[in-house]
This record gives structure tokens, sequence and C-alpha cells, in this order.
């Protein structure tokens, strides 16, 4: 196994059908990522990440790690079809009933964002130096995206409304190129696109930021326990509970 997939997708069995069918749309992205990134020195997965902030749980299906951010992928088993209308708001369909759910981007951002501050939070021990070791790098400005992975049978209506975080899973892989990309050139030297600028971790850092989240990974254990706020359907969880 790769050093660049930091934390593979544990094995689980479900009984229950939603939860297999989450826990298949994870496996069938964690096999994109690995295939588009086991060798990519630039970029470290890991794969259904966990980690607490404040008594708070980000929850993060797949967590890619690149050079100038991080991308939050959500995977999102789609049995039958979603849709999402001008409002923003998402819908279900299941035999002929609509239900309204929880859009999973917004979830994702929400994820995103606990994350970011809990590097944000041990920056020094992360991040050398700038100049000569006068100033501390921050991750002030690292960019933080989301995707949202909907299976490959699944079937998305909206149309415009749809949002453009929202991809089939094996389109995934080619975004987090062209993101890890746009970054990589706003940030070289005669680049005037100042607003996508800013972060850059060596790749020494890259390898602490992405040990360091390993390390601080918590399993959902406990049945009782909140096991982050999830939209559809339901998801997996350890096996045994």
């Amino acid at each position: 196994d790769s050093v660049m997939i930091v934390k593979d997708l544990e094995p689980q069995t479900h009984t229950d059908p939603l939860r297999r069918a989450g826990y298949e749309a994870e496996r069938q992205m964690a096999h994109y990522l690995k295939r588009a990134f086991a060798e990519d020195p630039d970029i470290s997965v890991l794969n259904n990440l966990r980690v607490e902030r404040n008594g708070e749980f980000a929850q993060v299906d797949h967590l890619i790690l690149h050079r100038h951010g991080m991308i939050l992928v959500e995977s999102k088993s789609v049995t039958a079809e979603i849709s999402v209308n001008e409002r923003g708001e998402w819908a279900r369909h299941w035999k002929g009933q609509a239900r309204g759910v929880r859009s999973p981007v917004l979830q994702a951002r929400l994820q995103g964002e606990l994350l970011h501050a809990l590097l944000k939070d041990h920056a020094e021990q992360l991040l050398g130096k700038f100049m000569l070791g006068k100033v501390q790098k921050g991750f002030g400005s690292m960019h933080v995206d989301v995707i949202v992975a909907i299976s490959d049978s699944g079937v998305i209506r909206g149309g415009a409304h749809v949002p453009s975080e929202v991809l089939k899973a094996d389109q995934v892989p080619d975004r987090i190129r062209e993101l890890s990309r746009h970054y990589r050139k706003a940030n070289s030297l005669f680049s005037l696109n100042f607003k996508d600028s800013g972060y850059e971790a060596t790749a020494a850092e890259l390898a602490g930021i992405a040990s360091f989240l390993r390390v601080r990974h918590v399993p959902a254990l406990a049945a009782g326990e909140p096991v982050g706020r999830s939209a559809f359907p339901p998801r997996p969880v350890r096996s045994g509970q």
C-alpha cells in the first residue's frame, strides 16, 4: 500500500440495505481515489476520517490534502433519484415519494470548517516558518473545497440548480486534479490571482498534517454516540452495533 493513501477505508458489513449501499458508495469512491492518487507525492488521501474538536465531531468520507489546501469528498449512495430545486433544497425520490433532505454540500462545508479550525489550533506544530524563522506560517489562507460524489448508479435532477460541487463518483479525481492545478498556478511567481494564493505546504508539512489527522481519528464505537450529522441514507457505522 502506498504512503499517499494515508488512511484506507475499514471493511464493514451491514445487514441494513441502506447502510450497505452507503458503504458501497464509499468503497467505490475510495477505489477511484486510490487508482488516481496512490503514487502522487503532492496528494494525500484519508478515507472515513472522524476527528474531534472541542466536543464536536467532523466526519469526512474522504479527505484529500494537497499542497494548497484540502478537499472534502462526501460519498452519497443515491439508490434512485435526487433533485435540487431553484431554492437549493434537496429531495430524495423513492417509489414515487419525494422527501426533503439536508444539503450534503452545506454539511460537508460545516465539516470542513471544523477541520480547518482544528488545523489552525495546531499551526505551530504543523507548519514551519517563513523568512529565516521570523514569521510563523498559518492555515488562514488554506483552501477548503467540497465535492459531493453521487454513486455511479444514481440520477440527479435539477439541471442548472444542481450545485457545481455535485459530481458523479468517477468524475471526482479529475476535479481534484483541476483544483490542485488551479491553486498551484495561483501560487506561482508571476500569477496575479491573489485570491487563490497564499497557503502552500511543503512535502514534509503535507505528510505531517496527514499523519496528525490520522492519529486523531476517533472510530464511532458506542451505538448511542452521534455519528456525524448525515443526510441520506444513514451513515455507515462500525459493524457489530
